[in-house]
């Protein structure tokens, strides 16, 4: 099984933080607005990393509504 970090924010923090931790891992990136998630994907996965934008429109992830990033995050591959 893969190892997995969420980082909330897609911020430049957010990025660094995928960049340290994310190394050899899948990374599902959260944020609140899907330019943000899309632009940092974009510029991670030009670096290599696993990793899967999800656009949240609350600043909480509830269970409901991380269901298809856990889902994703946890399947094989």
């Amino acid at each position: 099984m893969t190892d997995v970090i969420v980082v909330i924010g897609a911020g430049q923090i957010g990025q660094a933080i995928a960049r340290r931790v994310g190394v050899g891992k899948r990374i599902v990136l959260a944020d609140m607005r899907p330019d943000n998630a899309n632009a940092a994907a974009q510029v991670l996965g030009n670096a290599g990393y696993d990793l899967r934008p999800s656009m949240r429109r609350r600043a909480t992830l509830s269970m409901d509504s991380s269901r298809e990033p856990r889902a994703w995050a946890t399947s094989p591959g």
